[in-house]
């Protein structure tokens, strides 16, 4: 099977309703108790912009709404600044306040979970948010271990195609990638060789270089390294 066939649910569902319960289906599928996908339009824009797609626990979600945490949260100031995952673990929330989130969160079930910066094109910032009510420790990080990399692919599925459903609006200025074209990027940008991702994408060298070729023209970029640059820096391309 295509890897990108597993979330054919996401890449072609056409209202929000469907897109979200294939969201749910995909956390559940993964092993997680909970799941929530937020984004914002861009880093600057208010939280109060954010469209969040949960199902945490509703109790919860009107606690930490009503009583403002979004603006103290952690995990959340943590993905808008960077672009690595955040482990939840009592150590990483460091501030009284943030602690007391953290803790709060714990008796809703939230109490093991990891948090993936979900960053896309034209500025939309967001995060991937995974759950579990078991204890955090080796136990919760050789799970994720064993499905790390489903997790990466789900986090760039949920970006690329909740757009159309946050921001309806929202036009591109590039000429988009394909998902072949954004594959064969990403594989490359971990220093495979065109007879390698061949390999792992089932299809033929020249397909592969067909796709990057393609990628290169509309990125304006002269080389495959600049094309896998010129991809992330326009956010087109998450690795």
């Amino acid at each position: 099977m295509h890897f990108f066939e597993e979330f054919s649910d996401l890449l072609n569902a056409d209202n929000d309703v469907i897109w979200t319960n294939a969201f749910f289906a995909h956390s559940k599928r993964l092993g997680f108790d909970f799941c929530l996908f937020g984004t914002i339009p861009h880093v600057k824009s208010p939280l109060s912009s954010a469209w969040i797609r949960s199902s945490f626990p509703k109790d919860w979600l009107d606690r930490y709404f009503g009583r403002g945490y979004i603006a103290q949260d952690y995990k959340l100031i943590h993905c808008m600044r960077g672009n690595l995952p955040l482990i939840w673990t009592p150590e990483v929330f460091a501030r009284s306040e943030q602690r007391r989130i953290y803790d709060e969160g714990c008796g809703f079930g939230l109490r093991a979970g990891i948090s993936f910066p979900a960053h896309g094109p034209d500025g939309i910032y967001g995060q991937l948010c995974l759950s579990r009510d078991i204890a955090p420790g080796p136990e919760f990080e050789a799970f994720l271990a064993t499905r790390l990399q489903s997790i990466l692919l789900l986090r760039d599925v949920l970006a690329h195609t909740s757009r159309s459903f946050a921001y309806p609006g929202c036009k591109t200025t590039h000429h988009p990638l394909t998902v072949r074209e954004q594959e064969c990027l990403r594989w490359a940008a971990t220093g495979k060789s065109s007879k390698q991702i061949a390999d792992l994408m089932y299809c033929t060298v020249s397909t592969v270089n067909f796709h990057i070729g393609n990628a290169r023209g509309k990125l304006g970029a002269k080389s495959r390294q600049a094309a896998i640059a010129a991809a992330i820096q326009s956010g087109a391309l998450v690795v």
